[in-house]
């Protein structure tokens, strides 16, 4: 577990030596991990998930994902948070104690987020790879996270449980459908998503795209001969 925020954290000076480690092009791997756990150490919380998220992206390291959603949860996002401890638990395999750390602190980030229901029909036109995508505006940064439904899935086809923060989001529906129609950018895929202090729920209908059809028939006498 050396490579876990909490074993790692570096004290603030050393961020002071080296402030563009991590904007540099082509900079290794250990090099990036280094100034996102020293970005940590000196509770610049933002800018390590950021790091952490795109150091996972490039890797598939679980370890990543894990600093990631530590960092996000040091930060105060807590429905991000949760959308990357619940993918970590997913993905890593990690051991028994591991798996009840996370476990313990998507229980407690539940607790303080708003419990919301979203319903997609069809529920059909959904495939393997469908994702929710959620966005809100923190006032001139836009944050955006999303949930593969395969983690989410219910008893009930098409209806799903998110936990989020109070306050207006964005909800856009990636299908991934077996029906190319329904991939289709369509209005009907996105919708906006208020939440209350109280559970609340939303249903977004999926709509194909259609396109009109011309018929053209030559020469016009074939009409006449039925």
């Amino acid at each position: 577990r050396g490579w876990l925020l909490t074993a790692t954290m570096a004290p603030a000076i050393a961020w002071a030596q080296e402030p563009d480690v991590c904007e540099r092009l082509g900079a290794a791997e250990a090099e990036r991990s280094r100034c996102a756990r020293e970005h940590y150490g000196a509770r610049e919380y933002v800018t390590a998930a950021r790091i952490f998220e795109e150091l996972w992206r490039n890797t598939g390291a679980a370890k990543y994902l894990y600093n990631a959603a530590a960092a996000r949860e040091a930060a105060g996002s807590d429905a991000r948070a949760l959308a990357h401890w619940l993918r970590y638990a997913a993905i890593s395999e990690p051991s028994s104690t591991e798996q009840a750390e996370a476990e313990g602190r998507m229980s407690k980030l539940r607790a303080r987020l708003i419990t919301t229901t979203i319903e997609v029909t069809p529920a059909a036109a959904l495939g393997p790879e469908a994702a929710l995508s959620f966005e809100r505006d923190l006032g001139g940064e836009v944050e955006t996270f999303d949930y593969p439904v395969g983690l989410l899935s219910g008893a009930q086809p098409g209806v799903f449980t998110v936990h989020l923060e109070p306050g207006t989001w964005r909800l856009r529906v990636v299908p991934d459908s077996p029906v190319p129609a329904y991939n289709a950018e369509h209005a009907s895929h996105s919708a906006a998503l208020v939440v209350g202090a109280v559970a609340t729920a939303l249903h977004v209908a999926l709509v194909p795209e259609h396109a009109d059809l011309v018929l053209r028939f030559s020469p016009p006498d074939v009409l006449g001969r039925g």
